[in-house]
């Protein structure tokens, strides 16, 4: 969303928006963040089956550790993999397979849920399946079917169906 907002902008001026953003951010990023509706049902039930979750994202890992600290999440997330973890990152699928290794999983047996077509090419470019999530902060317009994942999800719901796991979630809700 920054990459619209600035680009208009010269690529130092750019750079020095995206660094005030991020130290403004920084300083409060999970004060109004909260999980979609949904996504704890999900966590318990990948919980209860004993399947591992994490978290692969662009964002700094010191900001996405705030953020899953402030949701709750710290303890119960396996691997928290940020853009600067890894001299790569998403569409690259290093950081994919890292947070594969880590798992102990190859990438064949995990999902990768995104809510972006880098993220579905990263999946791509390592071999592991990619469900689009077409909820949350996806701009007007925007198709995720175009992005050829593997599946859509249009509610985080919808990921128990895909996993098999929706009667053990229903029964324990």
């Amino acid at each position: 969303m920054l990459d619209l907002a600035l680009a208009h902008r010269q690529a130092d001026a750019r750079e020095a928006a995206l660094a005030k953003f991020l130290a403004l951010y920084g300083e409060d990023c999970a004060r109004h963040t909260a999980l979609f509706p949904g996504m704890e049902r999900v966590l318990q039930a990948l919980e209860r089956a004993a399947i591992p979750w994490g978290v692969v994202t662009n964002k700094p890992v010191e900001l996405a550790c705030r953020v899953l600290r402030g949701l709750g999440l710290e303890d119960r997330c396996r691997v928290l993999l940020g853009g600067d973890s890894l001299p790569r990152r998403k569409p690259d699928p290093l950081p994919l397979q890292a947070a594969c290794e880590r798992l102990g999983v190859a990438p064949g047996e995990a999902l990768y849920v995104g809510d972006d077509e880098r993220d579905m090419q990263a999946a791509r470019a390592c071999g592991m399946p990619a469900v689009a999530a077409a909820w949350g902060y996806l701009p007007p317009g925007t198709e995720v079917g175009d992005w050829m994942p593997d599946g859509v999800a249009h509610r985080p719901e919808a990921l128990l169906d895909l996993l098999g796991l929706a009667r053990g979630a229903a029964r324990s809700s």
